[in-house]
């Protein structure tokens, strides 16, 4: 069972990016973490989707929400399983995403997540 940082990514504005995966037959439960590093508010979202650096309307858990300068949204007790993604996406450049968490099961074989 492996726990730690599973992703962490500098957000492309408009640029839907996925942190981590579901990789066990079991879960993968997250704390995701969005830094505005700007002067200037941006607006963020969080998603649980089944395709990698995606967002459709439904898949939102957090969507639109105004992140004030060097400011920080985080959110616990997110969990994906197989085939899921922790995915963000910020209007803005200068937002930092990272994703710590735990998983439980054992571990299946899946494709690296890549940036977009």
């Amino acid at each position: 069972m492996a726990s730690g940082r599973f992703g962490a990514y500098d957000l492309t504005a408009n640029t839907a990016q996925s942190l981590t995966q579901g990789t066990t037959d079991r879960y993968t439960a997250c704390s995701v973490s969005l830094c505005n590093r700007n002067n200037v508010p941006v607006r963020v979202g969080i998603a649980i989707t089944t395709t990698v650096n995606a967002i459709s309307n439904l898949d939102y858990i957090d969507e639109g929400v105004e992140l004030l300068p060097n400011t920080v949204l985080e959110r616990t007790g997110i969990a994906v399983k197989l085939g899921q993604y922790i995915t963000c996406i910020a209007d803005g450049a200068r937002v930092s995403a990272s994703a710590w968490g735990v998983e439980a099961g054992d571990a299946v074989a899946v494709t690296a997540i890549p940036t977009a």
